[in-house]
C-alpha cells in the first residue's frame, strides 16, 4: 500500500494515478502535451532526484527545460515531470520509451547529458531510475 497526504491507496490505485499521469493529484483535465497515455509493451521509467537544501530554485530552472526538448524526441511516447508537493525540490520523472533504444537515445541526448553533469552540485545524491514493465 502506498500513503498519500490524507489516504492510502492500493497498489492498483496508485498505479492507475501514475498511469493517467497524475490526474489523482490534480482537477485539471490532463493535456496531450505529453504525447500519450499507453505504457504497454514500452519501456517505463521512474526517477528521481532530490535537491541539495538550498539549491532547490536552481534544480528546478535546470530540470523544466527538459520537458519540451525531451516530448519533442521521436522515441518519447510519455514524458511528465513532478515536483513533490511536500517536499519542493524533489522531482519524479514519470517517463514512457518506444524501447530501449529511445531510452539509449535520449539519455546521449546534448541536453540530457548537460544536465546530468550539473547533479552533482545541485542535487544531494545525483538519480536514481527504476525500470518498469507496464501491463
Amino acid at each position: 500500500m502506498y500513503r498519500t497526504h490524507r489516504s492510502i491507496l492500493p497498489l492498483a490505485g496508485a498505479l492507475s494515478c501514475l498511469a493517467l499521469l497524475g490526474a489523482c493529484a490534480s482537477s485539471s483535465p490532463p493535456t496531450t502535451a505529453a504525447k500519450g497515455t499507453r505504457a504497454e509493451g514500452h519501456l517505463v521509467t521512474v526517477a528521481t532526484v532530490q535537491a541539495k537544501p538550498g539549491k532547490e530554485n536552481e534544480l528546478r530552472a535546470a530540470t523544466v527545460p527538459l520537458i519540451t526538448a525531451t516530448r519533442d524526441e521521436p522515441g518519447v511516447v510519455t514524458y511528465v515531470l513532478h515536483e513533490q508537493l511536500d517536499a519542493p525540490g524533489r522531482f519524479v520523472f514519470y517517463e514512457v520509451f518506444r524501447d530501449e533504444s529511445a531510452f539509449q537515445e535520449h539519455v546521449k541526448a546534448v541536453y540530457v547529458q548537460q544536465w546530468l553533469q550539473r547533479l552533482p552540485e545541485l542535487t544531494v545524491n545525483g538519480i536514481t531510475v527504476t525500470r518498469l514493465k507496464a501491463y
